[in-house]
């Protein structure tokens, strides 16, 4: 599995997808927690930071091995994909954005 933006496909709504990703950090890891675990650990720790809500969450696939989130606190946004693993557990990539990110 990649943490590639490659995914997305070429039409016009991933075009603009990708130009507003291109400048946000990416970050990837590896998870031993399943999908669902680790969807719950990651809403956890967003609800502890208390200021942040989920603007969007749910399966991005019909076989339920694509997850993701989107977070929106004062001036970022995060997207957060979280994968099934190929031999158990998950892959984590997310993307965060701050508002110094966005040319307007």
């Amino acid at each position: 599995m990649e943490g590639s933006l490659d995914a997305l496909g070429e039409d016009e709504a991933s075009e603009v997808a990708l130009d507003l990703l291109d400048g946000a950090r990416q970050t990837r890891r590896e998870s031993e927690l399943s999908l669902v675990e680790e969807g719950e650990k990651v809403l956890e720790g967003f609800r502890l930071r208390g200021d942040c809500i989920v603007a969007q969450a749910g399966y991005l696939d019909l076989s339920g091995k694509t997850w993701a989130c989107v977070i929106q606190g004062a001036g970022w946004v995060e997207l957060c994909v979280i994968r099934e693993g190929d031999g158990g557990g998950s892959e984590v990539t997310s993307w965060r954005m701050d508002v110094d990110d966005v040319e307007l």
